[in-house]
């Protein structure tokens, strides 16, 4: 059986690196989010946003989901890790500092990360584009 590191994640070097993960993870977030559309087009339970829009079988909306799921709560999970690191250093992000200081709360930390990424990348906001129903509410709740 593999034994699991007991090292402990790096810590992010630079806020610009902390925020390429978090756009990857936004990223991810908005796929997990059409993906679960995706699962309840397939089973009827809403219509499609288009005419012609072509609906997956239930299996494969099923495993797309499955795959996003991973993908968002892995991602996470590492973000988190390393800004614990990072905490634990007291070298905190610079978001994190603004969450501090005024109070914040993980909703309204998603919504200025939302809009700081979409300000520097363009997947990010072809990503948002191309699910043209996922609102900025959803990401952040959802």
């Amino acid at each position: 059986m593999p034994r699991k590191s007991t090292s402990r994640p790096p810590r992010f070097e630079s806020d610009l690196d902390y925020l390429e993960s978090e756009v990857k993870w936004l990223k991810a977030r908005i796929q997990r989010i059409a993906a679960r559309r995706g699962l309840d087009q397939a089973l009827g339970k809403t219509l499609p946003h288009y005419p012609g829009m072509e609906i997956p079988s239930d299996d494969k909306a099923r495993r797309r989901l499955v795959q996003a799921q991973r993908r968002e709560t892995t991602l996470r999970r590492e973000i988190d890790a390393r800004l614990t690191a990072g905490r634990r250093a007291r070298k905190p992000t610079a978001l994190d500092r603004i969450c501090k200081l005024y109070g914040l709360d993980t909703t309204a930390r998603t919504v200025l990360l939302l809009a700081c990424a979409t300000s520097f990348s363009m997947r990010l906001i072809h990503c948002c584009e191309t699910g043209r129903t996922i609102t900025c509410r959803d990401i952040a709740t959802g």
